[in-house]
């Protein structure tokens, strides 16, 4: 993959005033090199522990599994299955990052194990398995799911070095914001239901239309054409 497509989004700007956001021009190369937000992370972020990886694929079939018993012995309660449903997808998504991982390589140093794994995660919630890349995104905090969800809000770093495994992601972000600076955008706190990203995918949907191909650094665009807007 060539790196001169993937160097902007990362690192969105920090909340600070609207003078500075103005002045700061993403199409720019940051004044850092990938190689500086590597030696910045601990060494011990890169270690990839199977059992580990596996003991998170057990509680996630524990909590499913418990989900199927509960719903299983309130069949005949109408209330039930909404609550079900939700808590139900849920837990299937984090099934998907774990699946995620094993595309990625981060689940474990044996490849074979990685494939195997990769492709019943993904296959028991109905989700093509093949390998995942790319770096134009942002954090984002996902209140009471970011535990259940494997701390996968931690986008930056794990689309950076994706070999990361997803229990090391908050340390080796931590580690690399002060070499990131102005670049990394501090996720907006959520409360327990993260319904402030509502705000944010609208926003998403109005400004980012499409990628360049223009430029050795490129990032999503606006299309006025579509907006019916005036470039100024």
């Amino acid at each position: 993959m060539a790196t001169k497509n993937i160097q902007h989004a990362s690192f969105p700007v920090t909340n600070k005033s609207h003078e500075e956001t103005e002045q700061f021009d993403p199409s720019t190369p940051p004044p850092f090199k990938v190689s500086d937000i590597r030696a910045a992370i601990p060494a011990h972020c890169w270690v990839k522990n199977p059992w580990r990886s596996l003991s998170y694929v057990l509680r996630d079939i524990l909590v499913i599994s418990s989900l199927v018993g509960i719903a299983l012995f309130f069949k005949n309660s109408s209330w039930v299955w909404p609550l079900y449903w939700a808590a139900q997808g849920t837990m299937f998504w984090a099934i998907f990052v774990l699946g995620h991982d094993c595309g990625h390589g981060s689940f474990s140093d044996n490849s074979n194990l990685n494939s195997i794994m990769g492709h019943i995660l993904h296959s028991s919630i109905l989700v093509p398995y093949h390998g995942w890349g790319g770096l134009t995104t942002v954090d984002r905090d996902y209140g009471m799911f970011n535990n259940i969800h494997h701390d996968i809000g931690t986008h930056v770093i794990h689309h950076l070095f994706p070999q990361i495994p997803h229990y090391h992601l908050i340390e080796a972000t931590m580690a690399a914001k002060p070499v990131l600076g102005k670049y990394y955008r501090e996720p907006k706190r959520s409360g327990p239901i993260p319904v402030h990203l509502i705000d944010n995918l609208v926003k998403s949907i109005k400004q980012d239309h499409y990628v360049s191909d223009v430029g050795d650094v490129v990032y999503y665009q606006t299309d006025y054409q579509m907006t019916g807007k005036k470039v100024e």
